[in-house]
């Protein structure tokens, strides 16, 4: 359920100080230490960012290695630029200077930094696995979008889409091709989906 966001777990963002540094520990607290579930466990969806840092928690201390470890063990082969975002990365030009938005705030959803190819990469190893019949397996469907673990499908279309509050992304895997779209300043988001709507049938064709 933290990984397909039906814990009914609220999200911490917003209940929080953007510019405090914070551990994933104290994320929890805010989001979810006395407070009321959005909803019964499994009657709905909310994409919430304490469950990712909940099975963060988890995942750290049930294997005795951080997350990053389990990066470098799984995937430095594949993608080695890959890590958590830890505010010192080589931020394109165009991105706020210092970035703050995802180390200040320590978690496991959103976190992660590398080049876009390691990034495509990345995706291209976690598509092809046994386990990605399980991502893919979706486990509710509201307003046309279907929820599963840590992705989203739309008609035979899976993404992930995510914001930090200045920039967008949006991956999407059609017909086992790998887009990625990613802006790096604050977009109206009508604008940026248009923008997508434009150029993913143009691309579909360059890569067929």
């Amino acid at each position: 359920m933290l990984l397909s966001n039906t814990s009914g777990i609220p999200d911490y963002v917003g209940l929080i100080d953007s510019s405090v540094n914070c551990t994933p520990r104290h994320t929890i607290d805010v989001g979810y230490k006395n407070r009321k579930l959005a909803f019964t466990p499994g009657d709905s969806v909310l994409y919430s960012n304490t469950g990712f840092n909940m099975a963060g928690v988890i995942l750290e201390t049930e294997s005795s290695k951080s997350v990053n470890k389990l990066i470098d063990i799984y995937y430095k082969n594949i993608a080695p630029s890959i890590r958590m975002d830890d505010g010192k990365g080589n931020y394109p030009k165009g991105y706020l200077n210092p970035w703050p938005y995802h180390y200040s705030q320590s978690g496991f959803a959103g976190g992660l930094i590398g080049t876009i190819e390691d990034y495509l990469k990345m995706m291209s190893f976690i598509a092809k696995q046994t386990e990605y019949q399980v991502i893919t397996d979706w486990v509710k469907e509201i307003d046309g979008i279907k929820w599963g673990l840590g992705l989203f499908g739309q008609n035979d279309v899976v993404m992930y889409h995510g914001n930090s509050g200045v920039n967008y992304s949006l991956l999407l895997i059609i017909k086992s091709k790998i887009l990625y779209f990613h802006s790096t300043r604050e977009l109206n988001y009508n604008r940026f989906q248009g923008l997508i709507n434009k150029l993913v049938p143009i691309l579909m064709k360059q890569v067929e």
